[in-house]
């Protein structure tokens, strides 16, 4: 399945994400729904995560809880490794957990993901006018950047969730909701979240993005920017 660059939306395409749910969520964090879906790797499993690579510098304890953590064998699991390396290696996934076409991210979640039963499949992209900033801000974040460098509109046929303030940082997302940042917005920029706990409108979403970029904010010193999430079909 190819994406629309037709769509009215002008949401750049920044990747295809494989995402467990955050379910433990503090009780300060009163308006982050239960299961929340993140892209940031700090509070969700992301997949593939880092023990699924078979070059990275983790032990093989961590390796053996990932494996079990997905509900696969020995052999199972070297062929989830074999399957990574070969996406990597043929650029359809990007470091660390970016996947570049729907079709892939499907296959790998039927073939290897199927025994988790609160997996989703995100696309995320970035408004036109702010993708040239994360270019600049970013330059050796080399998964997402290759996805936003195809310069693909993502379709309006996925389901709009909203908006994500986040941060990149090496390995993945910061995200807003690691610091409860969405009691600063309501009570301090009259801004709520969603039923997803995510943000509705582009220019909120701006606001709170100029608010966490302060230094004043406590958040991690990354630059910071509002995505938009879109759910599509497994």
């Amino acid at each position: 399945m190819s994406l629309n660059i037709f769509s009215k939306e002008k949401f750049i395409f920044g990747g295809y994400y494989l995402i467990q749910p955050c379910k433990l969520i503090d009780e300060s964090f009163e308006l982050i729904p239960k299961y929340f879906y993140s892209q940031s790797n700090c509070i969700c499993d992301k997949h593939p995560a880092l023990p699924g690579y078979s070059w990275t510098s983790v032990s093989q304890d961590e390796r053996r809880e990932y494996a079990n953590k997905l509900n696969l064998n020995d052999t199972e699991f070297s062929n989830f490794q074999d399957t990574i390396d070969t996406y990597f290696d043929k650029n359809l996934l990007g470091w660390s957990n970016t996947f570049y076409d729907i079709d892939t991210a499907r296959e790998f979640y039927n073939n290897f993901l199927k025994n988790l039963s609160d997996v989703k499949l995100f696309a995320i992209g970035l408004k036109l006018t702010d993708v040239d900033s994360f270019k600049v801000e970013n330059s050796d974040c080399e998964g997402i950047l290759n996805a936003l460098k195809k310069n693909i509109i993502i379709p309006s046929s996925y389901k709009f969730l909203g908006f994500e303030i986040l941060g990149y940082e090496w390995n993945g997302f910061h995200s807003f909701a690691c610091h409860d940042l969405i009691i600063d917005y309501k009570d301090k920029l009259s801004i709520d979240s969603n039923g997803y706990g995510l943000i509705d409108n582009y220019d909120n979403a701006v606001k709170a993005t100029n608010y966490t970029n302060f230094e004043s904010s406590g958040v991690e010193p990354v630059y910071w920017q509002p995505w938009a999430v879109f759910e599509c079909s497994l």
